[in-house]
């Protein structure tokens, strides 16, 4: 998925560029690009969803912490931010802690991605949990076992053992990482 964004993210740019110097995306174009580096976990873009945090738009600085939080794992607790710059503590927050990250590897909540993660999430006591594992399930591997998250404790764990089954199968098609 990287490498099908970058260049045509790279062609865009550079087809406003040559039409309008001072050319602005509009913002829901600039939030949808922010959700997917979030979700693509691109630990090489965290500078760039980073020079977001300081947009007019409340979304679009929302998206940007959403994507930064997605892929890094930290949250607002650990992240000292000042009351009239955002952008400042999370430069420093990202030199501290670059190092940890591997340009090579995806990440979500600042662990390598691992769809092995996903499955086990399936049964999480916490609601938004298993959504959020569901929705990444279903959208990195583009396969839909059925899933209910709110139903009975004996469905999930039916669906969460389908799951399993299929990535057992299929499980060198999505390596870690």
């Amino acid at each position: 998925i990287c490498l099908l964004i970058r260049p045509v993210w790279q062609q865009i740019d550079q087809y406003f560029y040559t039409r309008r110097v001072n050319f602005q995306y509009p913002w829901w174009l600039e939030w949808e690009l922010l959700i997917s580096l979030g979700k693509l976990g691109d630990s090489t873009s965290l500078e760039v969803i980073i020079e977001f945090v300081d947009h007019s738009e409340i979304d679009v600085i929302e998206a940007s912490l959403d994507a930064f939080y997605s892929i890094t794992g930290t949250d607002e607790e650990e992240v000292d931010f000042d009351e009239f710059d955002c952008k400042a503590p999370l430069l420093e927050w990202l030199g501290e802690h670059q190092s940890d990250f591997n340009s090579e590897i995806r990440y979500f909540d600042g662990q390598p991605f691992s769809l092995q993660a996903f499955i086990s999430e399936l049964i999480d006591p916490n609601p938004g949990t298993r959504f959020t594992a569901i929705e990444n399930l279903r959208a990195y591997t583009n396969v839909t076992i059925p899933y209910s998250g709110n139903g009975l404790v004996s469905s999930m764990l039916k669906s969460q053992s389908n799951w399993q089954e299929w990535y057992n199968t299929n499980k060198t098609n999505f390596p870690d990482g």
